[in-house]
C-alpha cells in the first residue's frame, strides 16, 4: 500500500510538471517530503521539481533547494531501481544547476568531473563559449560534434533498418535523411570524405529497400550511383576527417573505423 501510495504521489507531481503548474507541483512535493523523507524516488522527485521551478522564475532558492535535494537522492540511491540514474547523472543536475544560475565556474567544474564518454563536452564548450572563452570552448565542442556525427549515423541507420524490418515504407525515408546529413557536412561537395563510404554503402541498401517495395527503376538508380561512388571512394580512399565542416586542420589527424569491409565496393 505504501509503494502505491507513493507511485500515486510522484504520478501527480509529474502531471503538475508536464501542466506547467510548477507551484501546486513543488507544494505536493513538499507533502510527499514529509510523509517520506527518505524516499529515493521522492526525494529524487522533488530535486527535479525545485529544478524546473528555477527554470522558470530564477529565484535562487529553488536552485539551493534543488541541489541539497539532489545530493541527499545520492545518499539514497542504494534505493534505486532504475540504471539510468546514478551518482554521475544526480551530479550532472547539479552542475547544470549552476551554469542556469550564472555560477559557471562551479557548474564548469562538476561536469568535467563527470565528463564520462564526453557526455557533458558539448554544454562544457557552450558554457565556454557564452563565457567568451573560445579556446578552452573549442576542445570540448570539437569532441562532441564528433560524437554528435557518430551518434546521428547509428541512430538514423538504427530507426531506417528497424522501419524496414516492419515493412514500413519509412525505411527510405529515414535513410535518405541520413545520407543528405552526410553531404551537409562535407567542406566541398565534389570532394571524397569518410563517409562517402558509409554513404555508398547506405545507397546500396537503399536499392535493396526501394526493390522491397516493388520500386524496381528507383532501385536500379540506387545501387548504380552506390557503385560509382564505391568506385570513387576506393581510387583515393580516406580514413581520417578532413573534409568535414567545422573543424579544424589540427582535428582531422584521427582514422575513422568502420568494421565495413576494406574497401567500399
Amino acid at each position: 500500500r505504501q509503494s502505491e501510495n507513493i507511485g500515486n504521489r510522484i504520478e501527480r507531481i509529474k502531471q503538475f510538471v508536464f501542466d506547467k503548474e510548477f507551484d501546486e507541483a513543488v507544494l505536493e512535493a513538499e507533502k510527499a517530503l514529509k510523509k517520506y523523507p527518505n524516499n529515493f524516488e521522492i526525494v529524487y522527485t522533488a530535486a527535479k521539481v525545485y529544478m524546473f521551478k528555477f527554470s522558470e522564475n530564477k529565484g535562487e532558492r529553488f536552485m539551493l533547494k534543488s541541489n541539497e535535494l539532489f545530493r541527499d537522492a545520492i545518499s539514497l540511491l542504494y534505493q534505486n531501481k532504475d540504471s539510468s540514474i546514478n551518482e554521475a547523472t544526480i551530479l550532472n543536475y547539479i552542475g547544470q544547476n549552476y551554469l542556469n544560475a550564472q555560477q559557471t565556474e562551479k557548474g564548469i567544474e562538476i561536469l568535467k568531473q563527470n565528463n564520462i564518454c564526453d557526455i557533458n563536452s558539448a554544454r562544457i564548450g557552450f558554457a565556454y563559449a557564452m563565457q567568451k572563452q573560445p579556446e578552452e570552448a573549442k576542445t570540448y565542442l570539437h569532441r562532441s560534434y564528433m560524437n554528435l556525427i557518430n551518434g546521428t549515423l547509428h541512430t538514423m541507420a538504427g530507426i531506417a533498418f528497424v522501419y524496414a524490418q516492419q515493412k514500413d515504407e519509412r525505411c527510405m525515408e529515414a535513410a535518405m535523411w541520413l545520407a543528405n546529413f552526410f553531404d551537409s557536412i562535407k567542406e566541398d561537395e565534389d570532394s571524397i570524405i569518410f563517409m562517402d563510404k558509409l554513404k555508398a554503402i547506405l545507397f546500396a541498401e537503399l536499392a535493396v529497400m526501394k526493390a522491397s517495395f516493388g520500386k524496381l527503376a528507383e532501385a536500379e538508380a540506387y545501387i548504380t550511383e552506390a557503385y560509382e561512388l564505391a568506385k570513387k571512394f576506393d581510387a583515393d580512399p580516406l580514413y581520417t576527417t578532413q573534409g568535414i565542416k567545422f573543424l579544424p586542420e589540427e582535428e582531422t589527424a584521427g582514422i575513422s573505423l568502420d568494421g565495413l569491409g576494406e574497401t567500399a565496393m
